[in-house]
């Protein structure tokens, strides 16, 4: 949904979140993190993977914060 501010968390195996970003200018919360609200439906995840494996990356809506 274009419209969506939902709450998202994200973890990952054989990584490490670098950051988060929703592209919101009024968003103040820091990039260092492991969820973020949606900003018009969007979130975009900075991934650095393990050497030699593949990273399992999982997103789920949270209620609330």
């Amino acid at each position: 949904m274009p419209t969506a501010d939902e709450l998202v968390a994200v973890l990952v195996k054989n990584g490490t979140i670098l950051g988060l970003a929703n592209g919101d200018p009024a968003d103040l919360d820091g990039y260092n993190c492991q969820e973020k609200k949606l900003f018009s439906g969007k979130l975009m995840a900075i991934i650095k993977k393990e050497p030699g494996k593949v990273p399992l990356i999982q997103a789920a809506l949270k209620k609330g914060k």
